[in-house]
């Protein structure tokens, strides 16, 4: 116990010594806060214990400076300083900056993209290294504004210097780059001096002009390429000369070149000489004779011709219709071929000529000869008949004339019939074919014949026609058939009449039948049918005599006669004026007067199924029938009488039918409540709806006399009467009545609507009543004092449930209301009192704002929701955004989520909506142990710091009783980084265990929580066994 009291004593002692040397050194700051690499800013630094300084650096970089007194220091020199902290060494203790001094240094350097021998005309790029900001200059001048491109591309001139300036990206600092110059050769290219380079020549033509170039920029030697064979190029001092007379085999274009030898920069000069060759012009081996001789129409043997030399085409002249020629460029021929298609009346000889083209140098030419023969022709002569006759029996054809042209010489004619004969006249060359046809003919005959011409060389020709020779048209009844005159009724089919037809007819028609009868005509069986049923409507007996005739023949033709006999049926026909035969009747009404004519009989034999009431009488002089009279009434249903109408003849027995409906009045039915049919209501009462449906055919209404203020409506087979009736100044009695109309009927009924004037009071309320929408009001949360409350809608037709949520803004209308069923003598008594207004307005108080600069509290702190700053000062916080339950505002604060509702001050009202706002709880202070015990144990061999990794951005030094450092380092904590009893101090060496004794530390960190620096200081104990 008294060693330990010892100790004590002296490690108070110990404190008391470091407290006094400690407290009087360090930095407080310095300015500026940034400086430019190079620049002559001096730095002035401010603190204390500066007299005893014996080095400053940044960083690592020693750097001059002048000690101004014990509380400032003047950095006068900081090239090759880098940035860092500023440390000031004493000759007791080593001070150190809280911030670091930014050191911009931009080291920037420019660049250029093509090096070595440079020619004239050349882009180049130059590029910069360092910086963010660039301006280019060329001998001083700016090429353009401040901006981020770092590089530049031009043509420079020779001598041109070029460098730049470099600005970092704050613009605070700049720096001009190293100076580049262009060192620039001149390029030496052949000038033409003669009048052109590019020349054109005929193979084997000398160049009707030298072309001569120039060489430039000191070049007296060039490798001139390209040129045709027999053309040289000589130099002449500096001048080259191209000369000579070209000797190739195929033109083309030489395209030569011309580049200057012997110096750093050149460039070429080009030109084309272009040789062509002469044309060449010769007949293939397999091509046809370039003389032909052939007949008209028939083709040419094909004559080709090969195109070589210079030439590219070639064309002919003089050739005939129908003759072409075509140039084929790949092949390089060109060909003659076709058919002659002139009309030669004699024999024709076309001369040609062939011609190359293209060669822009000697074309070549050949000719040739077509000789073309006219054909045999036959021409029908204008005066002639034609080829193709049609005769009748025994008559004499129209003569044909056919005139010999060409190389005709000869006709034949074969094919003709007997009687008919032809003849050649040589003079004229005209031929004549003429005569009567003999022999006897059934129906018809024809014969075909072909007229030759005959020629000595070219082709013969022929021309053909044909002779019809028609016999007489026979007609003749067919006994098996119907007879030719008959007798039949009206609408009663014809016994087929047949006709056989025949000779030279090819149809027959028939002319006068009666309506419904036709006749057809069959050309295979050659026969005409006439059949059919009359369809007149006839009123007596009517006679129709028709005519069978032939046609076709060209000849004599043949009739036939015969007559048709219709008679009339009985028909009854309803008169225009005539009620009609269907009518539809309502109970107790006349018919309309039924009249019905009779025609092709004598009376009416049979009249049946008239309703009771109903009774007919006919006219026997008029043949005329009338029904009327009025149906027994008292039917209770629909009913239907069926009538029917009967006359007859020898012919037939006809009928008309009709039918008599009758239905009882249309009418409706009560549907809703029997008090609503007549009603007792005040005014602007809701009229308790009334509805009717029709029945009994009833389609259509109409309903008059209503109070103003109730309406009626329809919808299919329902009427609703509904509405709000207008006030009265007295009792007032409506009926209203209702007009039904149905299957051409109608009916009407009547009712009452009894209105009194509306003297119930009104219920009292606030006009203007708020609510907060937090506690989700309803109707019935309207305040009101009435008797008999109802709610009802702006229109006061609509009854609203009390358990309706209100509308914010919405307006609200209450009214006291009585309902008595059966009030004296009508069916429904009711009263509604005129509406009291109510406006609500359901308020919703906007969420809180949270104000609080960070989500991150001290553990340490005690804080409470209380503690969190709102922009409201009633604020509710709960534990979930659902929750009923409030949390106290005392409530200590925990690393969770809290959900904020805000109170308005003058309405009370709850917001709906919460703000959520998550809390972090964090360690806001470190805690140093102050003893570490460095003996291998495995115990306390390290400086514990309670919360250390909550505060990684740290700085601790560890000072020896003498005040120098022997230990310092960032980040303490962070990979493994403590201190375990060595120092990293290269002046204190670190190899050893330091002695063991009392030490001073200074442990500096940022706290996340506000970025707030704390330092905080004390002593450790080193125990080393």
């Amino acid at each position: 116990m008294y060693v330990r009291s010892i100790f004590i004593v002296f490690f108070v002692l110990v404190l008391q010594s470091f407290s006094v040397k400690l407290t009087a050194q360090n930095i407080t700051g310095f300015s500026p806060a940034s400086v430019c690499s190079g620049s002559s800013t001096i730095i002035q630094v401010d603190g204390s214990g500066f007299l005893n300084t014996v080095g400053v650096k940044i960083g690592l970089n020693s750097v001059s400076y002048n000690i101004v007194n014990d509380s400032q220091i003047q950095i006068l020199n900081f090239n090759g300083a880098s940035t860092g902290r500023i440390v000031v060494d004493t000759n007791t203790i080593s001070l150190t900056s809280p911030n670091n001094l930014i050191v911009t240094d931009l080291n920037s350097t420019l660049s250029a993209s093509v090096t070595g021998t440079i020619c004239e005309s050349t882009a180049i790029t130059y590029t910069v290294a360092g910086g963010s900001f660039y301006e280019f200059f060329v001998n001083g001048v700016s090429q353009g504004s401040v901006s981020p491109n770092n590089s530049i591309t031009f043509i420079p001139s020779s001598g041109d210097n070029i460098f730049a300036k470099a600005f970092d990206s704050s613009m605070n600092c700049s720096q001009n780059t190293n100076v580049i110059t262009a060192q620039l050769q001149p390029i030496s290219k052949p000038q033409l001096i003669s009048t052109t380079s590019n020349i054109s020549v005929c193979n084997n033509d000398p160049i009707s002009s030298s072309i001569i170039y120039q060489l430039t920029a000191g070049a007296n030697d060039a490798f001139i390429t390209g040129l045709p064979t027999g053309v040289t190029a000589e130099i002449s001092g500096n001048n080259v000369i191209i000369t000579g007379t070209p000797n190739i085999s195929n033109a083309q274009d030489y395209n030569y070149v011309i580049t200057p030898v012997g110096v750093p920069c050149h460039e070429s000069a080009y030109g084309i000489i272009s040789v062509a060759l002469d044309a060449q012009l010769s007949l293939d081996l397999f091509s046809g004779n370039t003389t032909q001789v052939l007949c008209e129409e028939s083709p040419l043997e094909p004559i080709i011709f090969n195109v070589s030399g210079g030439a590219t085409s070639a064309s002919v002249t003089g050739l005939p219709s129908g003759v072409s020629a075509t140039y084929d460029s790949t092949a390089k021929v060109l060909i003659v071929e076709g058919t002659p298609s002139d009309n030669v009346s004699q024999e024709q000889k076309y001369n040609y000529t062939v011609t190359t083209s293209g060669s822009n140098c000697t074309e070549q030419v050949l000719n040739g000869a077509i000789t073309v023969k006219p054909l045999a022709q036959l021409t029908l002569l204008p005066t002639s008949g034609s080829l193709g006759q049609i005769l009748c029996e025994g008559e004499a054809i129209e003569p044909i004339l056919i005139a010999l042209e060409g190389g005709a010489d000869l006709i034949n004619v074969s094919g003709l019939p007997n009687g008919i004969v032809y003849s050649l006249d040589t003079t004229t060359q005209v031929a004549s074919i003429y005569g009567t046809p003999t022999g006897s003919v059934n129906v018809f005959s024809e014969f075909s014949y072909v007229v030759s011409s005959i020629s000595e060389y070219c082709t013969e020709t022929t021309l053909q026609g044909k002779l019809r020779i028609n016999g007489d048209s026979t007609l003749t009844h067919d006994s098996n058939s119907g007879d030719t005159t008959q007798v039949l009724c009206e609408e009663s089919p014809l016994e087929p009449i047949i006709f056989n037809v025949s000779g030279g007819a090819t149809s027959a028609s028939v002319t006068g039948l009666p309506s419904g009868v036709s006749a057809t005509y069959d050309s295979t069986a050659k026969v005409l049918i006439v059949e059919g049923t009359p369809s007149d409507n006839v009123s007596q007996e009517q006679k129709y005599n028709y005519t069978v005739t032939t046609s076709g023949s060209n000849c004599t033709e043949q009739v036939l006669n015969g007559a048709i006999t219709v008679k009339p049926l009985a028909q009854l026909t309803l008169l225009p004026t005539s009620g009609s035969l269907g009518q539809i009747l309502c109970e107790g009404e006349a018919i309309e007067p039924i009249l019905i004519a009779l025609e092709g009989g004598d009376e009416i034999t049979n009249v049946s199924g008239l309703p009771d009431g109903v009774q007919y009488s006919f006219n026997s002089v008029t043949k005329t029938l009338t029904v009327s009279g009025t149906p027994s009434a008292n039917i209770s249903a629909d009913e239907n009488s069926l009538i029917s109408f009967a006359a007859s003849t020898s012919c037939n027995t006809t009928y008309l039918t009709g039918n008599i409906f009758r239905t009882p009045q249309p009418t409706l039915r009560l549907i809703s409540h029997l008090q609503t049919q007549n009603q007792l209501v005040c005014g602007t009462t809701v009229l308790e709806e009334i509805q009717y449906q029709l029945i009994d055919g009833a389609t259509t209404v109409d309903v008059t006399g209503l109070p103003p203020g109730v309406t009626w409506t329809k919808n299919g087979n329902y009427i609703e009467i509904s509405g709000i009736p207008d006030d009265v100044v007295y009792e007032t009695n409506f009926e209203y009545s209702i007009f039904i109309e149905g299957n051409g009927c109608s009916s009407i009924l009547n009712f009452s609507i009894i209105v009194t004037p509306n003297t119930m009071d009104k219920p009292e309320a606030e006009s203007v009543q708020s609510f907060c929408i937090y506690d989700t009001p309803k109707i019935k949360d309207i305040v009101v004092y009435a008797n008999n409350l109802k709610w009802y809608s702006a229109d006061g037709l609509s009854v609203l449930d009390p358990e309706t949520p209100l509308v914010d803004g919405e307006t609200y209308y209450a009214h006291n209301e009585i309902i008595v069923s059966e009030a004296s003598s009508i069916d429904r008594y009711a009263c509604r009192s005129y509406p009291t207004t109510i406006q609500v307005f359901v308020q919703d108080t906007p969420p809180p704002q949270i104000l609080e600069p960070s989500n991150r509290f001290c553990l340490d702190g005690q804080y409470t929701l209380t503690d969190i700053k709102v922009n409201f000062e009633d604020v509710v916080w709960y534990s979930t955004y659902t929750s009923d339950l409030p949390l106290s505002l005392e409530t200590p604060l925990e690393s969770m989520i809290y959900y904020a509702a805000s109170i308005d001050p003058t309405t009370g009202c709850e917001s709906m909506l919460r703000t959520e706002f998550e809390v972090y709880i964090e360690p806001c202070t470190v805690k140093v142990y102050n003893a570490l015990s460095v003996n291998g144990d495995g115990l306390n061999e390290k400086l514990m710091i309670d919360n250390i990794s909550f505060f990684p951005n740290n700085e601790i030094i560890i000072y020896n009783r003498n005040g120098r450092v022997v230990y310092k380092t960032s980040g303490y904590g962070v990979n493994n980084n403590f201190f375990r009893g060595y120092s990293n101090i290269s002046s204190a060496g670190n190899s050893e265990v330091l002695p063991m004794g009392t030490y001073y530390y200074t442990f500096t960190y940022a706290r996340p929580l506000d970025g707030k620096i704390i330092t905080t200081n004390g002593f450790i104990n080193l125990v080393t066994n």
